[in-house]
């Protein structure tokens, strides 16, 4: 078990109790997401007022605005994981709900990063400001990168610094500079955001790139009759797939997929599978069966 792993049940023992509440009360997961994202709002009105307050000369009162801006991050950051938990233990899990869940957690997190950006920009602190919107990139690129893979049917959670991190990250740097009344905290925290979210991007697309050259140099190894024996190739591309994730992979374990297990489930494997035999198949100027159907 890995460190997100045990921080995530110990914070579910906590929760519980509440998300069971919730679901007495009929209260849904998007109302609880929606929640969330107002209480990044807030975070962003807090930053601005003590930003406003740095650039009259009124530090105290501006680093305290601060301080409370990073707490409200803290606070809204468990209602991001409260809807999930809603949606799973009140059986209330929708498509539509997915999509909620990550457009408003991509807008929150780049509202509360330009809530920083104000604070540094309103303070003359002009190169952290750009640092910090270089860490709004990177935060915005994890996400996409992630989830144009698993359009693709390639599970990407590898990297260094997933929103979680960087949530943490960005509360407890504003909470400590509201506390010390010292900005070079917030400025080392949007350097580690800026500099670990855009690694972990690279490496998700390094990532995808291995696994679909994998798939690539298999399948172009074939040279078969679709129509008359398509199924068996099927069947004998998906063993070596398998035989890959659970023999090459499945030596690294948890280190190579953190989330648990040797690697994607294997309807989202065969997908991708099939997917790209349709590729390689457009690519050699033959029909593909089951091209109509991707």
């Amino acid at each position: 078990m890995n460190y997100r792993d045990f921080l995530q049940k110990v914070i579910y023992v906590v929760i519980n109790p509440i998300i069971r509440a919730m679901i007495r009360m009929g209260i849904t997961p998007n109302v609880v997401t929606l929640v969330g994202f107002m209480g990044n709002l807030l975070a962003t009105a807090f930053f601005v007022k003590g930003g406003i307050g740095l650039q009259q000369g009124d530090t105290a009162c501006g680093m305290a605005w601060i301080g409370w801006g990073g707490l409200t991050i803290l606070l809204a950051g468990l209602f991001d994981m409260m809807d999930g938990r809603l949606a799973r233990l009140g059986n209330m899990s929708s498509t539509f709900g997915a999509l909620w869940d990550s457009t408003l957690d991509r807008y929150s997190e780049m509202v509360s990063l330009f809530g920083v950006s104000v604070v540094f920009l309103s303070s003359g602190w002009f190169w952290s400001g750009i640092v910090t919107y270089a860490a709004i990139l990177g935060s915005v690129m994890v996400s996409y990168v992630r989830a144009r893979a698993e359009g693709l049917g390639i599970e990407c959670k590898v990297g260094l610094l997933q929103r979680p991190e960087r949530v943490v990250i960005t509360a407890v740097v504003a909470i400590v500079s509201g506390c010390t009344a010292n900005l070079w905290w917030m400025a080392a925290g949007m350097w580690v955001i800026a500099v670990l979210a855009n690694l972990t991007a690279c490496w998700r697309v390094a990532h995808c790139r291995r696994e679909l050259d994998f798939y690539l140099l298999v399948f172009s190894n074939f040279h078969y009759n679709k129509t008359k024996h398509y199924n068996l190739m099927i069947l004998l591309k998906f063993l070596f797939q398998y035989i890959h994730y659970n023999i090459v992979w499945g030596a690294c374990g948890s280190e190579a997929y953190p989330q648990g297990g040797a690697g994607p489930d294997a309807v989202a494997r065969l997908r991708l599978l099939v997917r790209l035999d349709a590729a390689v198949a457009q690519l050699r100027g033959q029909p593909h069966r089951c091209a109509g159907t991707l």
